[in-house]
């Protein structure tokens, strides 16, 4: 009797273990390194403000975050005011990163698919963390925000430019075009 136990006790277990779902499992280990050997290593580093964290895009080898900065140094691989880069941003254990909206950061990123990625080993840093580290990188360039008398360099537009505004432009366009064809007969 007690084989017959100790038998269905372990096939139970077994059976137990089989119907547990799958977790799958990560674990990061990043290689440390200084600042300038991360400039000869990454395609783009830059300090920039997150002024929008974006959805999830699929690519070959994971699911990433859409992060864009406003720029405003550069040492490499960025010459625009506005930057787009994608992080895997499941945790640290998966070596994911999270960038905050509002902050500002030193970031290292690589091309991948056309995309700039970064991930937690690339050693990305708040900028209040990041002094040494642009120290060891020397000067960078300083990204010009284009339009800077421009109403719409925020990417939205004034309060007059709505709907109402185009429907009297409109409204206008079509009484000059009646007044001056009724003129002309």
């Amino acid at each position: 009797m007690k084989k017959t136990t100790w038998v269905m006790m372990i096939g139970l277990i077994l059976l137990a273990t089989m119907l547990v779902p799958e977790q799958r499992a990560y674990a990061c280990s990043c290689a440390a390194g200084s600042a300038a050997e991360k400039l000869e290593l990454f395609d783009a580093v830059f300090t920039g403000k997150v002024v929008g964290v974006g959805g999830r895009k699929r690519f070959v080898h994971d699911t990433s975050r859409k992060y864009t900065f406003e720029v405003d140094t550069a040492w490499k691989g960025i010459a625009e005011p506005r930057a787009t880069v994608y992080s895997f941003d499941t945790g640290e254990a998966s070596c994911g990163y999270s960038f905050s909206r509002g902050k500002t950061y030193l970031v290292f990123a690589y091309e991948e698919e056309g995309n700039w990625k970064t991930n937690l080993c690339a050693g990305n840093l708040q900028i209040n963390e990041a002094a040494s580290a642009i120290a060891l990188l020397g000067d960078g360039t300083k990204i010009e925000k284009t339009g800077g008398a421009n109403l719409f360099s925020n990417g939205m537009l004034p309060t007059w430019a709505g709907p109402e505004t185009g429907a009297a432009a409109l409204l206008i366009l079509i009484a000059l075009l009646w007044s001056w064809r009724r003129n002309n007969r």
